[in-house]
């Protein structure tokens, strides 16, 4: 979309640094400082000094970030701050100078799956959220374009109990080019839309609705149902799914934001981490995307909704190997003109920690 919509979601992140020894295989150790062969000097731009203050006031790292060069902070996951569900929040204040500069944010840890209930991560200015996203596994990514101003990039790992292990984790931006990332796919489509039905109301599944603050609800019809397209997405040239996004609009009980609704399930091969996808449509209607959990359960772990670059939107984040998620495609309401024909690009990749 053109104008920012973003919610306070969870959004995934970043690449570590922490505090120790590290294995064999280069990750950090909980309540180590380093990678083999790496001090933390070396490897960290900032390491957390405040874990006592810094839930509520942000740590000065006096540390400006303009994409020329990446920047690193590092920190750990503490136990000694559980109160309703939250173990422990950090939070660190940076600066973005220049003109501002697209970024990609990544974050590695030492979190195992099943370690926590959740790990979040969001740089927010004074007019709010950013950009956010939830760990997958042991890393998560997002992309974001940084205005020139002042920033805060927060960590928040949930749970009902203390880790037993501190858990090392370091958040990195570096600088991004979106119309790099997964160009349009041309030629015959790995999948098209062919089970939306007459009134193209069978495969909406998921009502959106609210702003700024966005909720995500499963449509209480028994007769629709995401797209199988069948597509795996593994690492390579990447997958093109098509679709019409109508002329309809058939709000919910309590209203939703978008006119014509499409959701797709696809599957992630085994050696896939991370996606790029770019929406992409034929008239200057105003279409956005986000992905779910083939379950639907919200909020979304990732969405496409401000053009920052070119016609498309854009977006990069971490994923599970072997899972099945849901890509939702929705025209917002009072866009023209529809129908709008649209474009999805999907591209895998297996991310590698630093």
């Amino acid at each position: 979309m053109l104008a920012p919509r973003l919610t306070p979601l969870a959004v995934a992140l970043f690449a570590a640094c922490g505090g120790g020894a590290s294995s064999p295989d280069g990750r950090l150790v909980p309540g180590t400082d380093a990678r083999s062969g790496d001090s933390p000097s070396d490897r960290c731009d900032a390491t957390e000094q405040a874990d006592a203050t810094n839930a509520v006031t942000a740590e000065a790292t006096g540390l400006h970030f303009d994409g020329s060069a990446p920047l690193r902070l590092c920190g750990q996951i503490d136990g000694g701050h559980v109160a309703a569900g939250t173990v422990d929040v950090d939070r660190f204040a940076i600066a973005v100078d220049g003109a501002g500069t697209d970024a990609l944010v990544r974050l590695d840890s030492t979190v195992l799956a099943g370690e926590l209930g959740g790990v979040n991560v969001r740089i927010t200015s004074a007019n709010g959220t950013i950009g956010a996203g939830q760990l997958e596994v042991e890393h998560g990514v997002f992309a974001a374009f940084l205005a020139p101003g002042d920033y805060t990039i927060s960590v928040e790992a949930n749970d009902a109990t203390a880790p037993t292990n501190v858990i090392a984790y370091a958040v990195e931006l570096t600088s991004d080019d979106p119309a790099t990332r997964c160009p349009t796919i041309t030629g015959a489509p790995d999948y098209a839309e062919a089970y939306d039905g007459a009134a193209s109301t069978s495969n909406d599944m998921i009502d959106v609705a609210g702003s700024p603050v966005q909720t995500f609800t499963l449509t209480p019809a028994t007769t629709d149902a995401p797209e199988a397209s069948g597509v795996v997405v593994t690492p390579g040239p990447g997958y093109r799914l098509t679709g019409m996004s109508a002329d309809v609009n058939t709000p919910p009980p309590g209203g939703d934001d978008y006119a014509d609704r499409d959701t797709f399930s696809f599957s992630t091969g085994a050696d896939t981490n991370e996606l790029d996808i770019r929406l992409g449509w034929s008239a200057t209607a105003d279409l956005d995307f986000f992905i779910f959990p083939a379950s639907g359960v919200v909020p979304p772990i990732s969405r496409g909704t401000v053009r920052h670059a070119g016609p498309d939107e854009v977006t990069t984040f971490a994923v599970k190997p072997s899972s099945t998620y849901w890509i939702w495609v929705g025209a917002y309401d009072g866009s023209t003109p529809l129908p709008a024909a649209y474009d999805l690009s999907i591209c895998g990749k297996t991310y590698t920690a630093n």
